[in-house]
């Protein structure tokens, strides 16, 4: 399970894009303020689930901010790039459903997956287009 540091944003994820490193850490940041309102049970489960709905909702703009400056990049992946975020997106979308339908969802489960998933991605995946996009600015 992780813990807030583990949560915390460091340089590690930097991909040299502004925008897509300031959109990365406001995730990050989503995350910590949810692991830190489970931790404390703050206010009950209604503002983790407002958090839960923010965190999704600024996943999914994440996304297509990222996917649309591909595409005018012309990155030669980005094909499977998005492929990867349409797999979090299908899993990311039933959370919402199930939470607009009132049944029970394990939000530290939630909060670990896309926690673990969004590192992997940044680490594994996102650096995949940091070099094509450098070599297309210079």
């Amino acid at each position: 399970m992780s813990t807030t540091t583990e949560l915390t944003w460091n340089e590690k994820y930097l991909t040299g894009n502004q925008d897509i490193d300031d959109q990365h850490k406001r995730i990050f940041d989503l995350l910590e303020k949810l692991n830190n309102q489970l931790k404390n049970n703050e206010e009950g489960n209604s503002m983790a689930i407002e958090v839960v709905m923010d965190l999704l909702d600024y996943t999914l703009k994440h996304f297509i901010f990222e996917e649309n400056l591909l595409e005018l990049n012309d990155y030669p992946d980005l094909t499977k790039h998005k492929l990867g975020h349409d797999m979090l997106t299908l899993k990311v979308m039933q959370y919402k459903d199930d939470i607009d339908a009132n049944k029970e969802v394990n939000l530290s489960e939630l909060k670990d997956f896309i926690f673990e998933w969004l590192t992997s991605h940044i680490l594994m995946v996102d650096m995949q287009y940091v070099p094509y996009l450098k070599e297309k600015k210079s």
